[in-house]
């Protein structure tokens, strides 16, 4: 084979491998424009690991203390795990922690909702922008087992990093290249014997900075989408592309070096990553570039910061804007003062029962919620919690409409022993009560939700106790709603609570429930007729009868009769 042959071969081989990179990155870019648009406006489907919750939530745990926030006990009464969840429509790790960290972190500023909820409205109006930008988002992607602010930390820590061995060996291999081409015979193998060093020491070097090499990638990616989301033609959002125009215009020259470094977020195998992949490791191209951005990095931590925190926030507000898209209905919330319009919902439903019964309810006081078991009142109350915490953060409440006014929410709902710190449920339930009580000192009104008080003791200090805490709680500032099954509290707390209850439809076969909320206090019963339906022995159904009748006409539980 002649010499013009070959050239033409090696010709040939390198036009397929740049047409097949080119049509492969075609076919990513497609791929994930397909699944940008059918994401939006459907509920989030993700499934976490631990390592996804530590990233996710570093941001948020870094700065807890600053303000108010969500306590761990309210969190999980409300199950805003599952919320998050169903909101979540991230691509970057940016967007996911914003969007926790706004929902962990309710705001009592009418003025920060209204934007939040203008510029997720924005968003539902204008798909073409959206879609641009949440394409930048998926090309940052959601990077490793760490969360960018953390990255941005160990970045700011790492000791320099030196370069002169990278230069050596590429020295190195090119005085060996040029030497086997004067004198073949003679230098022949120092080429191969530079490359050889070469990628020993590439792996030696790597290995020490592989976890700030994802780091300093994941900066590169975002600097290179603000950069590119700054020139959005979108005039409504000018405040936050201005933001990142001066933010990142100090950091515009480390753009270009995220290619040596390579994507975060790149297919791994793809044939263009294969090449620079040896590319890297005989050039040490990305270890010099590594060097280059630490200190830019170090030097505009603020800018970074402020690319982070803009492009975060855009993309939880596009979330919203897709979870809003998907809910039924949803309201935006409107906040009030005074004695009017305390706490008024209009349809409301749980976020997690979209197809469940809707309902209305106004307060202007303390309410207590009664009913039979499996009514309705623990879903209902949690559902008002939701709609409070929803209101105050994305400003989207899953119901027709919701006005109220600004609070502090906090819950005592699902406890349970703390057996790591030798805590019996009531010690439990005691303390999660008392923080209650300390919150309510506070200059902000508190919005307190108790399910079942104090069901850790006997019926007769549960009662006395219950009613005096509620009875302390309803004269705080703020509105407390509380669901029991002791019917004693509806008289006990009357004027203070107001009264409301669930019931039951018992037929000889079944129970049934509409789970609509009705005026008044609870007086129907339905534990015995369950155990009459799934087949209890009279003997015992109709004895329990007899003895609560008794109870509730007398005051005085019927002691049972001696077996003879």
């Amino acid at each position: 084979m002649g010499k013009t042959e070959v050239i033409l071969l090696i010709a040939a081989v390198l036009i397929v491998l740049v047409y097949t990179a080119v049509m492969s990155r075609r076919k990513r870019e497609k791929d994930l424009q397909r699944k940008v648009r059918e994401s939006f406006g459907t509920y989030g489907d993700r499934e976490y690991t631990d390592v996804d919750a530590e990233r996710i939530t570093y941001s948020y745990r870094k700065e807890k203390e600053n303000g108010f926030s969500l306590d761990d006990i309210t969190w999980n009464d409300l199950q805003m795990d599952g919320i998050y969840a169903q909101a979540d429509r991230c691509f970057s790790v940016l967007g996911e922690s914003v969007l926790y960290r706004m929902l962990r972190r309710p705001v009592t500023d009418p003025a920060v909702l209204a934007e939040r909820d203008r510029v997720a409205s924005w968003f539902s109006e204008h798909p073409k922008e959206r879609e641009q930008l949440s394409l930048l988002f998926a090309r940052i992607g959601r990077g490793g087992k760490q969360s960018l602010w953390e990255s941005l930390d160990h970045l700011i820590d790492l000791e320099s990093f030196p370069v002169l061995p990278d230069v050596l060996c590429l020295a190195g291999i090119a005085a060996g290249l040029v030497l086997a081409v004067v004198r073949p015979s003679a230098f022949i193998i120092l080429p191969v014997f530079a490359v050889v060093v070469s990628i020993l020491l590439y792996y030696r070097r790597k290995a020490r900075i592989e976890h700030y090499y994802s780091c300093i990638n994941a900066v590169l990616l975002t600097v290179r989408a603000a950069e590119e989301a700054s020139r959005l033609d979108a005039p409504e959002l000018g405040e936050y592309l201005a933001r990142l125009s001066d933010a990142v215009r100090p950091l515009a020259s480390i753009r270009a070096k995220a290619s040596l470094l390579g994507t975060a977020n790149r297919v791994s195998g793809s044939l263009e990553a294969i090449l620079m992949d040896y590319v890297r490791m005989l050039t040490h191209v990305d270890l010099l570039a590594f060097s280059s951005v630490l200190g830019q990095v170090r030097a505009h931590r603020d800018e970074v910061l402020t690319l982070m925190e803009t492009l975060g926030f855009l993309e939880s507000m596009i979330c919203v804007s897709s979870l809003r898209a998907a809910m039924p209905v949803w309201a935006r919330p409107q906040f009030t003062e005074g004695e009017e319009d305390r706490f008024t919902v209009r349809g409301l439903y749980h976020p997690f029962l979209p197809d469940g019964v809707r309902n209305s309810f106004s307060a202007s006081r303390p309410v207590l919620i009664t009913g039979s078991n499996a009514s309705g009142k623990s879903t209902f109350i949690k559902a008002c919690a939701l709609s409070a915490v929803l209101a105050q953060t994305i400003a989207t409440v899953p119901a027709e409409s919701y006005r109220a006014h600004p609070y502090h929410v906090y819950t005592s709902m699902a406890l349970r022993d703390d057996i790591a710190a030798r805590e019996s449920y009531f010690v439990v339930e005691i303390r999660s009560l008392y923080r209650i009580l300390k919150a309510q000192e506070g200059s902000t009104e508190v919005l307190a939700f108790v399910d079942e008080v104090l069901r850790g003791t006997n019926t007769v200090e549960r009662v006395a106790a219950s009613a005096q805490i509620l009875r302390y709680m309803a004269g705080r500032r703020g509105l407390t709603f509380a669901a029991t099954h002791d019917i004693e509290l509806t008289n006990l707390l009357q004027p203070a609570y107001e009264n409301v209850h669930f019931t039951e439809t018992v037929t000889e076969e079944s129970v049934t429930f509409p789970y609509l909320l009705q005026a008044g206090p609870a007086t129907s019963r339905n534990a015995i007729r369950l155990l009459t339906v799934m087949g209890y022995p009279a003997e015992i159904t109709a004895a329990a009868e007899q003895a609560a009748e008794h109870f509730l006409s007398t005051g005085k539980w019927e002691k049972p009769e001696e077996e003879a």
